[in-house]
């Protein structure tokens, strides 16, 4: 019996809801992405050498493609384009029992003084990423370079950069060849109602292994893993700078990819192309400043920002009327101008996943996964965080909790415990080269008093609620250090002379009245003695709980003169003795838990208030 010929050329149909992971949809997103450009007016490709999408049958949740030998060795070869660089390392590469000498020798000034260094010159292959590279504007190369440092370092090891390897040395990719043949098989058991699979490695997908340590294969069909070649073209590449407690300084922790969760392939495929194009990058050879997030789950925020914003950026659109004026039908691959200047790309995904990755020596780990999705809201409230406050851990705690859902607050008592105390509470120990956690803490309850000064209690829902129990415990905080301080030092705040307020022009601020206002002109001794004292109850309030803290928190920070009315103080009382509902659903009744995180950011606020102020020149009282 005569063997089948192989076919000329094969049609797959993709459909986003037969796949089966966020990886695999944005792999079809990138096919497309890829196809589109390959045409004849981008690269210059041979028309053979790209598949065909069938335009006509292309829906938001599925694509129908056509490919040949030839267009499915063309788009590989496209995918994994790249080249030898001559590069200079200050080691060898790696050989067994062999000595390799040095290629040169140059003289490098370290601290003032004349040392030798050895260079050793060899080849290595540079990813040219051509689908990414089209959409990039004139000097956002370093988005590039990231990209390309992430595909080497998380995805691609050395024995897995073989595709671009051949590309490098001008040979065809044998994963094209491979694919094909894959796919024949895949095509002739479907005819008998079977599937072709094949293994799938960590370098088509996060977290898999062709075998793993028992020897158990992970494999998945052919025309799903011929999709997971694709996804890396529409992943945007983040750099994590988290904190380190012996430093005191952010350091950068390896990558975290973003992937989109794809849900409209039309709109798609105009959104993320208009995403590279608005990627910025302020220094050649640096990390982008966009590309740094304080948070991992960060990045997925950034990406549904991009997405929201994208129609709206002035450069973007711009490229937009003019494709359409020199288009003959006044669209733009199928959008009017109203939709192509207007249009909320927020709608062409799901969610966005991220994932946190890290090399480790040999090993690749994966330190952390989040998906989240879109909701009202929820870019503008980021925006907010990202715009107002500085600290890293301020601003991260805020984040993680805008993404989960919960208050504001949630999470800070545990961050507290787990770094040391000078990160919060102002003074010689405190981080230099961080900005200071008290002072986002005093714009956020200078932001609650300008949301509801003049509100009643009874008007107020429970956000409004949880900013009036701030601005409570806040000036009970403020009292208890000034009074506490005051008698430390002998000495009442209302006897230091008192100067104008100024504001940032140098001039002196004044009340609704017309009264200028006045500060009192306090020794650098009083001011320190203050901020021991708000170091005493941030120690005080970390190590308590249940009735040990209410009780502490009663007889400190309560006990000197309250200045607050009977109906704060019952107020104040009533969410003291309520204990944490262990099976809360929605938004949380007020407890005690509330009043000690709120209790210890009022304190992190004041101490960075009383701060001793070098341009402050202290005098005798008159």
């Amino acid at each position: 019996m005569s063997k089948k010929a192989a076919p000329e050329r094969i049609t797959l149909t993709f459909d986003l809801h037969d796949l089966p992971t966020a990886q695999h949809r944005a792999g079809l997103a990138g096919l497309i992405l890829q196809i589109d450009s390959m045409g004849l007016d981008r690269h210059k490709r041979d028309s053979k050498l790209i598949p065909v999408i069938e335009e006509e049958t292309l829906t938001p949740t599925s694509a129908t493609i056509t490919f040949t030998p030839d267009s499915m060795q063309g788009v590989f070869d496209d995918l994994y384009h790249a080249k030898l660089v001559d590069g200079k390392f200050p080691s060898p590469k790696k050989k067994k029992k062999e000595i390799i000498p040095p290629d040169d020798i140059e003289l490098v000034e370290i601290k003032g003084k004349q040392e030798k260094r050895y260079v050793y010159r060899n080849s290595q292959t540079v990813a040219l990423a051509p689908c990414i590279k089209r959409h990039l504007q004139p000097g956002a190369e370093p988005w590039l370079e990231l990209w390309r440092r992430m595909v080497w370092e998380v995805l691609r090891n050395n024995q897995a950069r073989a595709p671009f390897d051949q590309t490098a040395a001008s040979n065809p990719c044998t994963v094209g060849a491979a694919t094909w043949n894959q796919i024949c098989k895949f095509k002739d058991k479907i005819e008998k109602s079977q599937f072709e699979t094949s293994k799938i490695s960590g370098a088509l997908m996060i977290g898999a292994q062709a075998d793993n340590a028992e020897s158990v294969p992970f494999v998945g069909r052919v025309d799903h893993n011929l999709l997971l070649h694709f996804w890396q073209i529409v992943v945007l590449t983040f750099v994590p700078f988290v904190v380190n407690r012996k430093e005191k300084k952010a350091k950068r922790l390896g990558y975290v990819l973003t992937i989109p969760d794809v849900a409209d392939l039309r709109e798609f495929r105009h959104a993320f192309p208009r995403i590279l194009g608005s990627l910025i990058a302020e220094h050649p050879e640096r990390t982008p400043t966009a590309a740094r997030v304080d948070l991992p789950a960060q990045a997925t925020l950034e990406v549904l920002r991009k997405l929201r914003e994208g129609a709206g950026d002035e450069r973007a659109a711009t490229r937009a009327v003019r494709r359409i004026v020199q288009s003959d039908r006044g669209t733009v691959q199928g959008l009017t101008t109203d939709k192509a200047l207007r249009e909320d790309w927020s709608g062409s995904v799901r969610a966005i996943e991220s994932y946190h990755m890290l090399k480790v020596g040999n090993n690749l780990k994966m330190l952390s996964f989040k998906r989240v999705a879109g909701r009202p809201g929820l870019v503008e409230d980021y925006e907010h965080i990202e715009k107002t406050y500085r600290n890293p851990l301020f601003r991260a705690s805020l984040m993680r909790a805008l993404i989960e859902e919960k208050s504001w607050h949630a999470g800070m008592i545990e961050l507290f415990a787990e770094y040391p105390w000078p990160f919060f509470i102002e003074g010689d120990d405190t981080p230099r080269y961080l900005p200071r956690f008290g002072r986002d803490a005093k714009e956020l309850f200078q932001a609650f008093f300008k949301d509801i000064h003049d509100m009643k209690i009874e008007e107020m829902n429970d956000d409004e609620r949880l900013k009036h129990l701030g601005l409570i415990i806040q000036r009970l905080v403020n009292n208890y250090v000034d009074r506490r301080a005051e008698k430390k030092e002998g000495k009442k705040i209302s006897e230091f002379e008192k100067v104008p307020i100024k504001d940032e022009k140098g001039e002196p601020r004044k009340s609704k009245d017309g009264k200028v206002l006045m500060r009192p002109l306090l020794t650098k001794k009083f001011r320190q003695t203050q901020q021991r004292v708000c170091t005493d109850a941030f120690l005080g309030m970390r190590s308590r709980h249940d009735q040990d803290f209410i009780e502490f928190f009663a007889g400190t920070i309560c006990s000197l003169d309250p200045p607050l009315t009977s109906e704060n103080l019952q107020f104040l009382i009533r969410i003291l003795r309520t204990q944490p509902d262990p099976n809360a659903v929605g938004q949380k009744r007020l407890n005690w838990e509330d009043v000690k995180a709120l209790a210890m950011i009022a304190v992190s606020a004041r101490s960075f208030q009383v701060r001793p102020r070098e341009t402050e020149t202290p005098r005798s009282p008159k």
